[in-house]
């Protein structure tokens, strides 16, 4: 039977050795991986074949043809894992291998066609494949000016318990475990759990830090080893501003700061720091949430103190207040604010939870 060859948009490159997930270990790895391809239609010499990792060419070849069996061939590429300035020639998570095929035709503009996309997952080892990430999002940054406040967004990682990471905070994040600092140990609680508190520093910050191409970093955080500075785990960090409160609340309140996304896992904290436009002595301020939120009083500069009613009061100190609240239902929830000297002053908040990925 004549065997039916495929034209080369129709195929699929494969690579060795690929888990049954499509991933590759990189500690399991003997020596180079190595990429095929089949066969396809009016196969023939001269054709040039580059091999392309995630849209770049790393290696080129051209058709053969094998005397014994007169058919046209290609050899398998090997794949080193670093290349020639001791860089991964991977990228740590999601990749592609694909196949671009050009035809010496004579013209300047020979035809070339491209296979289908192997895509891929690449990790150094079960544990670092394990790690996932989720960020809160929104939280201004923390000012000398308004020192009993503390807005943060909240990571929550997750990966194999009892394993012992290094995070370091990328562009203007910064640690609020560590005090403010750009890097941070944590250890995976039993439950292969454990949440970092992401704080921006505003009357502190000397500007973005540069890497060596003089780019602007963007805030995010990169997850490496104890003792080792390869990236296992990046996320970009998303902060915000405090929004200034019109209407009839701008008569009591100025402005506040929420976390525009959080997670809903009944223990991270949507933080809301609020800043008044004055304050008498012992002012309280009178808080209702809704039923899907469980609130937490204080701040993390003083600990938070959990709460199950619905209706609860916090102090102002220094013209400002702080309180947090948490779900375990995704969705928008109402917070209403207002201060036991001015009721009509209403505030009204949304808080924005979303499941983990």
């Amino acid at each position: 039977m004549t065997q039916t060859l495929l034209t080369v948009p129709e195929l699929t490159p494969s690579l060795t050795p690929l888990d049954s997930n499509n991933v590759l270990v990189l500690d399991k790895l003997q020596g180079n991986a190595q990429s095929s391809i089949e066969n396809w239609d009016l196969m023939r010499i001269p054709t040039t074949v580059d091999l392309l990792l995630n849209g770049t060419v790393i290696a080129t070849q051209t058709v053969k043809f094998d005397s014994s069996t007169k058919l046209p061939f290609i050899d398998n590429f090997d794949i080193p894992t670093y290349n020639k300035n001791g860089d991964l020639n991977y990228k740590i998570g999601n990749n592609t291998i694909q196949y671009a095929v050009t035809i010496d035709d004579g013209t300047p503009h020979p035809n070339k066609s491209y296979s289908k996309e192997l895509k891929f997952k690449v990790i150094y080892d079960e544990d670092s494949g394990n790690l996932k990430i989720d960020i809160a999002e929104g939280a201004a940054a923390y000012n000398d000016d308004y020192k009993h406040l503390m807005p943060a967004n909240i990571a929550v990682i997750r990966g194999t318990p009892g394993t012992i990471w290094k995070a370091h905070g990328d562009g203007n994040t910064r640690f609020q475990e560590a005090g403010g600092a750009d890097s941070v140990l944590f250890q995976l609680d039993d439950k292969g759990v454990c949440p970092i508190v992401l704080i921006k520093i505003d009357n502190i910050n000397t500007g973005p830090r540069y890497d060596t191409k003089l780019a602007v970093v963007k805030d995010g955080i990169t997850i490496t080893r104890e003792n080792d500075k390869k990236p296992l785990l990046s996320s970009p960090v998303t902060f915000g501003n405090y929004v200034q409160v019109t209407g009839d609340a701008s008569s009591q309140f100025k402005s506040y700061c929420i976390n525009t996304k959080c997670i809903a896992d009944g223990q991270t904290m949507s933080i809301v720091s609020i800043i008044m436009q004055d304050s008498n002595e012992d002012e309280t301020l009178l808080v209702s949430v809704d039923e899907n939120l469980e609130f937490l009083q204080k701040t993390l500069r003083t600990g938070f103190k959990f709460s199950m009613s619905n209706n609860k009061t916090i102090n102002v100190i220094n013209k400002t207040a702080e309180f947090a609240v948490t779900s375990q239902d995704p969705g928008q929830f109402n917070i209403f604010i207002s201060s036991v000297f001015e009721t009509d002053a209403l505030l009204n908040i949304k808080a924005n939870f979303f499941n983990l990925s």
